[in-house]
Order: structure tokens, then sequence, then C-alpha cells
């Protein structure tokens, strides 16, 4: 029994529709595993700019209980710059970048807070239990 050239194309274009459908659900699942661990694990650390940045990417880093983990951003962040990154406890390789790290907060715990630890009222931060940390220095933009 032969199979003529219609019924190889059909057949082709059915498995190459069935892996089309296969990475649709894969790349689903994955973005929702990274909300869900986001949203319910969140943890806060603050990540360094590395030095080298190149094809306008900017690779940072930051450390959970002595670990190193890299991430890459797409956009061309200022060196010698310190910003949060959300984390998830369970799994930290799923992170996402945050905002600067104001010049005053040092020394993250080892696994990162519960909460970002600041907040802006007017020009000055505040940490979440309300003390006081000190006035926003104003944003100079990388030369």
């Amino acid at each position: 029994m032969k199979i003529n050239e219609n019924e190889k194309r059909s057949i082709l274009d059915d498995i190459l529709a069935m892996w089309g459908l296969i990475a649709i659900v894969f790349f689903s699942f994955m973005i929702i595993r990274r909300g869900y661990h986001l949203t319910m694990y969140p943890r806060y650390t603050i990540g360094y700019v590395d030095k080298h940045v190149y094809n306008r990417n900017t690779d940072l880093f930051f450390y959970v209980n002595g670990i190193r983990y890299n991430v890459s951003r797409s956009t061309l962040l200022r060196p010698d710059t310190r910003y949060y990154v959300k984390f998830s406890s369970k799994n930290p390789d799923i992170n996402k970048v945050r905002d600067r790290v104001p010049d005053f907060i040092h020394n993250p715990p080892t696994d990162g807070w519960e909460r970002e630890p600041t907040y802006e009222y007017g020009n000055e931060v505040y940490d979440y239990n309300g003390k006081y940390l000190g006035k926003i220095k104003p944003y100079v933009p990388y030369q």
C-alpha cells in the first residue's frame, strides 16, 4: 500500500500541529508556575549588577543561603547599582528584578526578607515596621 504525496503532507502537518500544541501548553505551564511561586513563596534580596554588560543585556547576581544565582535582564541597567530581586523561597531560580535599592539599605538576611523592606512617603523611606530609614537620594542618570 503506497502513501501518496498529499497523505504524507497531511501526516506531517498533523505532527507539527501536535508539537506546536505541546509547546504552547508547556510554556503556559511555565508562566503559570512562575507566577504561582512568586505569589505564594515571595522573598526579597539585593541583586548586584555584574560588571560585564553586553548586547544591551545586563547580568545581575544575588545570594540566597550562600548560593549565587544569576539573572539576565534584557534592558541595560546602570553599573554599580543594586536592585531588589523578588524570588521564590522554594526555588530561587524563579525570580524577578524590581526597583533600585536605596544606598542606606545593606546586608539582607541570608534567606532574604519576607517583604520588600521599604516604602516611600514623599521623599522619606520607612521599613515595613514603620521605622524611619532616611531620605531618598535623587536619581542621577548614568552618563
